[in-house]
């Protein structure tokens, strides 16, 4: 009896944050950005919030008002926006390139050098949920659009730069982020980590309602525009 209402309440909790989720991100869109000019509003939405709000980087280094550094010419940057057209949400996806890694640059860490040129290797940086949509947890999805497109760009390896609220939270949300070096200022009090993709996949897997969500449904893909619709 035990068991079966155990495997009644996890059936619940798994339907219940499919149908939550599922009226809060109504009517949102999720693509790679291509625009020069959508480029740019992220550059500067970077700025208001790395350089004027948190001041993890230095404004006058930036006086155009555009948050942007050498590794964005190797990357791709996934956004989110809702119906109004503003940014929700975006993230950057760094690909492997000549100038290394910004993790590999900034921290000391407990991992061989070699693994950086294992296989396809990214690093994800530049996470940023806009203020009206802190509260709302804009970042699972950003989390699905990164877990699809690591697929569909057959990553190995995603490297990333967090601080201790947002580790516990990848955990719950069946990230296996490991960490592989210790803690320090940067861009905050942070720490180097690691996602293996081939144990992301293993780990969503294991759970019925993340496998779900992260395979199938919230996407609905329109080829004509190459944009996610979130629903």
């Amino acid at each position: 009896m035990n068991k079966i209402i155990r495997l009644i309440r996890k059936k619940w909790r798994g339907i219940a944050f499919w149908l939550f989720y599922k009226q809060l991100f109504n009517k949102f869109l999720l693509y790679i950005v291509k625009d020069a000019k959508e480029k740019e509003e992220i550059y500067r939405l970077r700025y208001q919030v790395y350089c004027e709000e948190y001041k993890y980087i230095d404004a006058k280094k930036h006086p155009d008002g555009l948050e942007i550094d050498e590794y964005d010419k190797y990357a791709d940057i996934l956004v989110i926006r809702d119906k109004e057209g503003e940014i929700a949400a975006t993230v950057r996806i760094i690909n492997k390139s000549v100038l290394g890694f910004p993790i590999e640059k900034h921290f000391s860490l407990k991992y061989p050098p070699a693994m950086f040129s294992e296989g396809n290797v990214v690093e994800i940086s530049r996470l940023i949920v806009a203020k009206k949509y802190r509260k709302k947890h804009l970042v699972i999805f950003l989390l699905k659009g990164l877990y699809v497109i690591a697929i569909q760009i057959k990553a190995s390896k995603a490297f990333c730069i967090i601080d201790e609220k947002l580790y516990p939270l990848l955990r719950q949300l069946h990230v296996p982020v490991n960490k592989i070096g210790e803690k320090q200022i940067y861009q905050g009090v942070t720490f180097p980590c690691v996602i293996i993709i081939s144990e992301w996949i293993e780990d969503v897997r294991k759970s019925r309602a993340f496998q779900s969500f992260f395979t199938y449904g919230g996407f609905e893909y329109q080829e004509d525009h190459d944009k996610y619709v979130i629903h």
